[in-house]
């Protein structure tokens, strides 16, 4: 963990309190706040700065600590990424058989949906992951759907932008209810943009 500045300075975040010597997991959670930034969360990357947090260890503990074999997982999730363009929608897998080859471990899978979020066409990015336990962990990011409400369908949460789930379904059964859940939820929203609703006119 970052090392205390030996200052005594108290963030209030969501009710929870964070004092100095949580600064490394606090600026950890302000450059995890993808979608949500605000203008206090620069001001709080500022304070942290000026306390002695170093932002390049940050970085580098936080987007430069992958193992090699972790390197070559992601590569496999890359190439197994699938895009559903009339659901706007893009998803990979990681399976036991490619954790098992790669001899990478589930923990360092966790950035890994950043990387399929950042094509353009797609507004949702899904992973599904095989567990231990024999469930599905599927992660969710999104651009404009409030994949939170999806999630909570499922019996999971988060935020608008990132949520998830665990799943007792295989993998392409989970897809299909999620990719009909979000479905819903763009109707409900009433996403113009979308393109299963281009061209339709104001009846209909």
């Amino acid at each position: 963990t970052w090392p205390g500045t030996g200052t005594d300075c108290v963030w209030n975040i969501g009710g929870v309190a964070w004092r100095d010597s949580q600064n490394y997991e606090l600026t950890v959670r302000v450059l995890d706040a993808a979608g949500n930034t605000t203008e206090r969360s620069f001001e709080m990357a500022l304070d942290l700065v000026r306390r002695g947090v170093s932002p390049r260890y940050i970085f580098e503990n936080v987007y430069e600590n992958l193992s090699y074999a972790a390197l070559k997982l992601l590569g496999r999730v890359l190439a197994q990424a699938r895009f559903l363009p009339e659901a706007n929608l893009i998803y990979s897998v990681i399976t036991h058989q490619d954790l098992r080859e790669t001899q990478a471990i589930i923990e360092e899978t966790d950035n890994f949906i950043d990387y399929l979020r950042t094509v353009k066409a797609a507004d949702v990015a899904l992973i599904f992951k095989e567990m231990a336990d024999g469930s599905i962990k599927v992660s969710m990011r999104s651009k404009k759907v409030d994949i939170a409400l999806v999630a909570e369908k499922f019996g999971g949460g988060g935020h608008p932008n990132a949520a998830g789930f665990s799943s007792s379904k295989g993998i392409a059964e989970t897809l299909e209810d999620v990719v009909r859940e979000i479905a819903k939820q763009r109707s409900m929203t009433n996403d113009p943009e979308h393109p299963a609703r281009a061209g339709h006119g104001a009846g209909e």
